[in-house]
């Protein structure tokens, strides 16, 4: 199944009235980021149960997870409609994201 990257537009943010010192470097505007919500935190008993050690900051992994949907909302206002969902996470695997050994040895004869 392709993946969707979340990354939020420099246009989704200013749609959203995102133009603050918090996200911008002044000279470009806004910083693209991701949306709230989207970051996942584990502790020491998570990582143990899942059978992962700390990884440096910036290391790439795959998550696989099954979710159920606890909680859907969708109403409407004078600036529009919104919707929303919250997904509890019930069953996950975290590995090292999987690399093509050739990006790693550019200058090799791999084929």
């Amino acid at each position: 199944m392709p993946m969707t990257n979340m990354i939020r537009t420099v246009d989704e943010m200013k749609a959203d009235g995102m133009c603050s010192p918090c996200c911008s470097d002044g000279a470009e505007g806004p910083k693209p980021e991701y949306p709230w919500g989207l970051r996942l935190s584990l502790g020491k008993p998570e990582m143990d149960k899942l059978g992962v050690d700390l990884a440096a900051v910036g290391t790439e992994m795959t998550v696989v997870a099954k979710v159920k949907v606890v909680e859907a909302r969708q109403n409407a206002d004078e600036q529009g409609e919104r919707k929303s969902m919250e997904l509890q996470i019930a069953d996950m695997d975290l590995q090292l994201a999987a690399r093509d050994p050739r990006s790693m040895f550019p200058n090799s004869d791999m084929a």
